[in-house]
């Protein structure tokens, strides 16, 4: 499967999900790649902690049989695999992955756009591996000569600092927008079976489907704050009937908004429609259905409860924030949503003045917040 010259692929934003992307198309697919991760300080720290080396691990069997054939520790060497903090290393790229929080979406339009010109680069296919709906559109304003193209991931990682260790934690696929612009670009093409090759399940959609797609995962992902103001794994969260249930309450009201504002909502694991209802079962008979859904690993933790142990700024503006400005976009209110929003917020602004955590909350308190009975 080697194709010839090689595939230059940057990540934009080399944390948990990125970095283990990355490192799994340096590492076991089999085409002629050249991958380089663009992180923060505490990457390179991390990798050279182990000895300038990572170590993959994969929930998904398939893709764990692939990295035990290759070995789970991947050794950075240039020019196979690069890492660095230098925006100025993706001048060159065939295809970048942004895979930055949606906070950081206008900074890194910005970065790459005086990147890509002074490099002469107007090759380069840039792909949003972000959370939240809109991140392609905005990096398009910023790079109207490249071919800018929205994505979903399903999936999770986490990463563990002290051994660079990063961990597929749950399945799903990754879902690409297809445009016609791209459908004679050989790089992206290589990308595209790279990723396959290296364990990843894909879908490729139209520029509709993705918007679809994209606001079907933002129901996926309004249990990120009930997760982390839980402070517990996904998988313990998710076994208490009153957490559910505020996750539950939060998608009805959401689905209000789509409806609204003529949103169809793609199914990611269940119809949406029919998901406060499954989220609202016993939990024997919710646990039960949960393991023919979707498999996750037991120290799951969602990107947002990372962000808060870690006293990072979370993306709860374009999650819950998302449906609240949708909701003021067509004239109606999702105040759950809302006081969602804030409570993150407090919290947020607790850790940075007072340095308190903030978080866990009772579930009890988060329902008294939220005007929940």
């Amino acid at each position: 499967m080697e194709n010839e010259k090689p595939v230059r692929v940057g990540i934009l934003g080399a944390g948990s999900i990125g970095a283990f992307v990355g490192a799994c198309l340096s590492h076991i697919s089999s085409y002629n790649l050249e991958v380089t991760l663009v992180g923060r300080e505490s990457l390179i720290q991390s990798v050279e902690g182990a000895g300038n080396t990572l170590t993959l691990k994969s929930i998904v069997s398939s893709q764990q049989k692939q990295i035990d054939r290759f070995g789970s520790v991947v050794e950075v060497k240039a020019p196979k695999l690069i890492i660095t903090t230098d925006h100025s290393a993706l001048a060159d790229m065939d295809v970048i992955v942004i895979s930055l929080k949606a906070t950081q979406t206008v900074s890194a339009g910005e970065s790459l756009r005086e990147v890509l010109e002074q490099g002469n680069n107007k090759h380069c296919v840039i792909v949003s591996f972000q959370n939240g709906v809109g991140n392609a559109e905005v990096l398009s304003k910023y790079l109207p000569n490249h071919v800018v193209l929205a994505s979903m991931v399903e999936f999770n990682a986490v990463w563990h600092r002290s051994s660079a260790t990063f961990s597929r934690n749950t399945d799903g696929f990754i879902t690409l927008e297809n445009k016609d612009e791209v459908n004679q670009n050989q790089n992206f093409k290589v990308f595209h079976r790279s990723l396959s090759n290296a364990g990843f399940h894909i879908n490729l959609v139209t520029t509709k489907e993705i918007q679809e797609v994209l606001y079907g995962k933002l129901l996926i992902n309004l249990f990120n704050p009930v997760n982390a103001v839980s402070g517990i794994p996904v998988p313990e969260t998710l076994s208490f009937s009153k957490w559910r249930r505020i996750w539950a309450a939060l998608i009805e009201e959401a689905l209000k908004v789509y409806a609204v504002a003529g949103i169809k909502p793609k199914k990611i694991k269940a119809n949406p429609k029919i998901v406060p209802t499954l989220l609202r079962l016993p939990t024997w008979l919710y646990s039960c259905i949960q393991f023919f859904v979707t498999k996750m690993a037991k120290d799951s933790k969602s990107s947002m409860l990372q962000d808060l142990e870690n006293r990072r700024v979370t993306e709860i503006d374009y999650i819950n924030g998302q449906v609240v400005k949708l909701a003021k976009e067509h004239g109606t209110t999702a105040p759950l949503n809302e006081k969602m929003v804030a409570l993150i917020h407090t919290i947020e602004k607790q850790q940075e003045n007072n340095g308190e955590a903030g978080f866990p909350l009772p579930p009890d308190e988060v329902k008294k917040f939220l005007g929940l009975s």
